[in-house]
């Protein structure tokens, strides 16, 4: 894993990407109500998790963070049309987005260690 990916900043962006993914797929196997709060909440709250993460990150990693806000938008344009696409479609399409937030928050959590020899500061 890279140093950004041990960082602060990576271990908030896969949080976001878990939270976003994971919201999404709660929202395209749930219905009614709950499936607009699903698909809406966990998008804002994964998005102010990579706001906090590009001022942290600006300093260590100015590649990474410049890519990250030419990238994150557009992204979750399409992330959010595809999403549309599944909860009318195929509904059991949102397991598979349950299953893929495992990935970042299991990345995030189980970051290694430094090269200092210390736990990456979470």
């Amino acid at each position: 894993m890279s140093e950004f990916g041990k960082s602060t900043t990576g271990r908030l962006l896969s949080f976001s990407l878990a939270i976003i993914l994971a919201g999404g797929g709660l929202a395209a196997v749930s219905t009614g109500t709950l499936s607009l709060m699903a698909m809406g909440f966990p998008l804002m709250i994964g998005i102010a998790l990579a706001i906090v993460a590009v001022p942290q990150g600006a300093d260590q990693f100015p590649y990474h963070t410049a890519l990250l806000l030419f990238v994150l938008p557009t992204s979750l344009f399409c992330y959010g049309i595809t999403l549309g696409i599944i909860m009318e479609y195929a509904p059991s399409g949102g397991y598979v987005l349950l299953a893929l937030a495992v990935i970042p928050l299991a990345s995030a959590l189980m970051a290694p260690k430094s090269a200092s020899g210390h736990a990456a500061a979470a």
